[in-house]
């Protein structure tokens, strides 16, 4: 499977941040024109005043007066016009001057977030872009052993893979296992895990357990979408072990949506704690959506001595949910 990421937040948040700027763009310059924040000295006159001499104001220096805007007079008719003049100049001049002075800071304040939501959102998408090219992709047997010298990452099968005539070692494993709907086909397993794992009996007895399936001991991992065809997982020994056809021991950790067939599981042993299970072995985590058929044998080489031996078709001991 190939993983496309496309960003759509990018687009839609700069749209906003403009819608943003251009409202508060415009409430500005609406306050500055129509005088909120222009306020009349208490000297001045009236709208319907007559300046001294007998000379009335002008029907401009009336309605603008009217709006909250201070014009200087005179006591010529000649003065009082062109200093009206010379006030609608310097109205204008001041306005354009305020206007562009709260539009640069409008302007300046909402580019950071624009400019932190882009950073934002091309770290968001390149923290997916590295998180899936972080899957390392198995396609044959050799790459599968090869991917199985690592304890951890993420792993994605892109075909179904024939183990003929490759002897498995148990994969002690703590990443993300992806079987992508691909089936493993005729794996052998005849040892055990190189990681032990504690279990524990019925009287909470600890011991250091040994796993064995495709997984020997997982730790914190998730494996999904993993089939399993033919397989022959085939144990003796005489230390505490666990065998499975997924994991013989789960920490923690999560399997999911696999399909497990013409499957056997054969355990010989002469330890106290040890046995077989059509999924899992020994743990804790969750089993989920998982089709099983398995033939599990367990034989017991010292019939002397008293053991606990275990049994289950999901998993044969332990805390995994179902």
């Amino acid at each position: 499977m190939n993983y496309c990421v496309t960003d759509f937040r990018r687009t839609p948040v700069r749209l906003q941040i403009c819608s943003l700027q251009f409202a508060l763009c415009s409430t500005a310059f609406f306050a500055l024109f129509s005088g909120l924040a222009i306020v009349p000295p208490a000297n001045a006159p009236s709208p319907s005043a007559v300046l001294p001499g007998g000379v009335r104001l002008s029907q401009f220096t009336k309605t603008k007066l009217d709006r909250n805007i201070t014009l200087r007079y005179n006591q010529t008719a000649k003065d009082a016009n062109i200093s009206e003049e010379r006030g609608i100049k310097m109205f204008n001049k001041s306005l354009i001057k305020k206007a562009a002075a709260i539009a640069a800071v409008i302007l300046a304040v909402t580019a950071l977030p624009t400019n932190m939501t882009k950073a934002d959102t091309q770290t968001s998408g390149s923290t997916v872009s590295q998180t899936t090219s972080e899957y390392t992709e198995i396609r044959t047997a050799s790459e599968l052993v090869e991917a199985a010298k690592s304890t951890s990452g993420n792993y994605k099968l892109m075909t179904d893979i024939d183990m003929t005539g490759v002897e498995w070692t148990p994969w002690d494993f703590s990443g993300t296992f992806d079987g992508n709907g691909h089936s493993i086909l005729n794996l052998s397993v005849k040892t055990v895990s190189k990681k032990t794992m504690k279990t524990y009996d019925g009287n909470r007895k600890e011991y250091k357990t040994y796993g064995a399936g495709f997984f020997g001991v997982l730790t914190g991992a998730k494996v999904t979408g993993l089939d399993i065809y033919g397989a022959r997982i085939e144990i003796t020994t005489t230390e505490p072990c666990f065998a499975a056809p997924i994991a013989g021991l789960a920490d923690d950790s999560d399997i999911s949506d696999c399909i497990i067939k013409d499957t056997y599981v054969s355990l010989t042993d002469s330890a106290k704690m040890w046995g077989t299970g059509g999924i899992a072995g020994f743990g804790s985590g969750n089993l989920d959506n998982i089709t099983t058929d398995v033939t599990l044998v367990c034989v017991d080489t010292d019939a002397a001595v008293r053991d606990e031996q275990f049994m289950g078709g999901a998993y044969a001991a332990g805390f995994l949910n179902i």
